[in-house]
């Protein structure tokens, strides 16, 4: 029997987990469907694509500015493709990639909800505006993928997707976890003492991951004179106004900013505690790339979070903006050595609950349900 060809679509290679996630689908999925990839941007997913012989298109959708052209360069590559099903993965895949398909005669698709724009309704025109992106793929899409129960239930209380909804949480290539060798050097080389704890944050710069926030709770750690320090490890609009605030509320000291790396998850490994304070999540990969390194973290509990961590197990939880809990938690765990190998040992145990082979077979049967329907 030949395999089923399946073609996914994404809005931008770039920056992100969501790239991430995707290679390792990819992976995950390879022999067991005939893959192709149509992308905005080029980078990871360009990259792997390429080195495991995987028909890829790169499209003008990275922008919005260009999408009126690369709309049609999509209807173009996905007639290339010409697949038995695609995925949309992503907020502007999924009205243009749902648009497109229909146009280039392909009728079967899946829509996962990576980035749900709902949790950013801050005025009339970006209610206007992400209604559209979610309800144009909601309907044309076969099925409707939802990376939390949290983004399940804001989906369910707006009437969007109806009996095509599925939760299917994402999943993490657990052979990315980074040896102990591979963890000590990168320790050695960046020159972290191990007389500090050592404190990650890894992320894109942006309003939803709030960085601010934890800059605010280090200031409260620093004047405990807690031997620890911080590591921001990410680029992007926020980082010379966060630059700025740590400059101003005296941590650069204790804190410092390595921009991006290409493999940010070598950097969770190396912490000794995992920080993360976003606003809002489709389903956050820092949380279960953290876990599979055995690392404690403390994160904000919103949704995209609270799915991966139980509070008091793998880590904290601590209510979103609240800088002195937050601040006191850091605290408990930096003078906690104890609790944090206990804390890291638990997630690893739990980390294989967010494989990327368990996810790949739930998607498989939601193809096998959409192509037998």
């Amino acid at each position: 029997m030949p395999l089923p060809k399946v073609c996914h679509i994404i809005h931008e290679d770039g920056p992100g987990g969501g790239p991430v996630l995707l290679v390792d689908q990819l992976a995950a999925t390879s022999g067991r469907l005939e893959l192709s990839v149509i992308h905005g941007g080029h980078g990871k997913i360009a990259a792997y694509c390429e080195a495991a012989g995987i028909p890829h298109w790169q499209v003008a959708i990275d922008r919005q500015a260009s999408l009126p052209f690369g709309f049609f360069q999509l209807v173009g590559a996905a007639r290339k493709a010409s697949p038995d099903l695609a995925f949309l993965h992503g907020q502007w895949a999924g009205p243009v990639g749902a648009a497109a398909l229909r146009m280039a005669g392909i009728r079967r698709s899946i829509y996962v909800c990576q980035w749900p724009s709902f949790y950013s309704d801050w005025d009339l025109w970006r209610v206007v505006r992400n209604r559209l992106c979610e309800a144009i793929p909601c309907r044309w899409c076969d099925r409707v993928v939802t990376v939390s129960q949290g983004n399940w239930y804001q989906y369910t209380i707006r009437r969007l997707g109806g009996g095509k909804l599925r939760v299917i949480h994402n999943g993490i290539d657990l052979n990315r976890v980074p040896s102990p060798e591979q963890t000590r050097s990168l320790r050695e080389v960046s020159g972290w003492d191990d007389r500090h704890c050592h404190v990650v944050s890894v992320g894109r710069l942006s309003d939803q991951k709030c960085v601010d926030w934890l800059l605010r709770s280090w200031q409260l750690v620093q004047e405990r004179n807690a031997t620890a320090r911080l590591w921001i490890i990410g680029s992007g609009r926020e980082e010379e106004a966060l630059r700025r605030l740590a400059r101003d509320l005296k941590i650069d000291g204790t804190c410092t900013f390595l921009g991006s790396r290409p493999n940010g998850i070598e950097y969770l490994a190396a912490a000794d505690i995992v920080a993360m304070t976003s606003l809002y999540e489709g389903h956050a990969t820092v949380p279960l790339e953290a876990m599979a390194c055995g690392r404690p973290i403390i994160a904000s509990n919103v949704d995209g979070v609270w799915d991966s961590i139980q509070d008091g197990v793998e880590g904290f939880l601590v209510l979103p903006g609240e800088i002195e809990g937050f601040a006191r938690q850091l605290l408990i765990l930096i003078g906690d050595p104890a609790l944090r190998k206990s804390m890291g040992e638990a997630g690893r145990l739990r980390a294989p609950e967010f494989s990327a082979a368990r996810t790949s077979r739930q998607y498989c049967a939601r193809i096998e349900e959409v192509l037998n329907s």
